[in-house]
């Protein structure tokens, strides 16, 4: 919550550090082709069993013109967990990424955007097996993600270097489950989850030129 209250904090404050605005000139957008910023979810329902899936990622993207937009978003995170009384070390990491096209509706100072993403990742879980039989050891539950989603959204031009958006996604996603180095007497079989999620996010863009 705190991390929450301190972003909702700066983007106001960025906000209001760019209110020379767009407004006081004229209603017309800049024109404005590379784009770098931050996309955060604020909720989405793979929060229910899919919490390994990065919420806050890296954006790139390209205004090819004024109405054809392309993205690359990336994302990842590594942890390491250090038990005492062995020298057993187990790892969480995953990496995103996603590739996206869009569709652009410029309105004064707003872009509301319609198009589609296609993500790709990997994910894996290390864990610790104590078994009364054996000395711990380490297995690993890896998991490959891909998903196709239908995007709609929009953004505000504080000026003309930075802007404000929301989007609202629908996506189908499967994701394939394998266990490796899993030493037992029984074997855990592959599985593959299909989901429909929706996810809603903030999205912050700094225009470079």
């Amino acid at each position: 919550m705190i991390m929450k209250h301190q972003l909702l904090l700066a983007t106001a404050l960025i906000c209001l550090a760019a209110s020379p605005t767009l407004a006081q000139n004229d209603n017309t957008l800049p024109r404005r082709h590379l784009g770098i910023g931050i996309h955060s979810s604020i909720f989405q329902t793979s929060d229910l069993d899919l919490t390994n899936i990065p919420p806050n990622r890296l954006i790139v993207q390209y205004d090819f013109m004024p109405t054809v937009r392309a993205e690359l978003q990336v994302g990842g995170y590594n942890k390491e967990t250090k038990e005492s009384g062995n020298n057993l070390v187990p790892t969480d990491d995953a990496l995103v990424a996603s590739l996206g096209g869009f569709y652009l509706i410029p309105y004064e100072q707003a872009k509301f955007s319609v198009g589609a993403r296609y993500r790709m990742g990997n994910m894996n879980n290390e864990e610790i097996s104590y078994e009364t039989s054996t000395d711990p050891y380490v297995y690993n539950n890896k998991q490959t993600i891909s998903s196709v989603s239908g995007v709609i959204g929009g953004e505000y031009f504080f000026s003309k270097w930075f802007s404000v958006g929301a989007e609202f996604s629908l996506i189908y996603d499967k994701n394939k489950c394998t266990t490796e180095n899993y030493s037992s007497s029984y074997t855990i079989p592959e599985t593959t989850t299909t989901s429909t999620l929706t996810e809603t996010s903030l999205l912050f863009r700094f225009y470079l030129n």
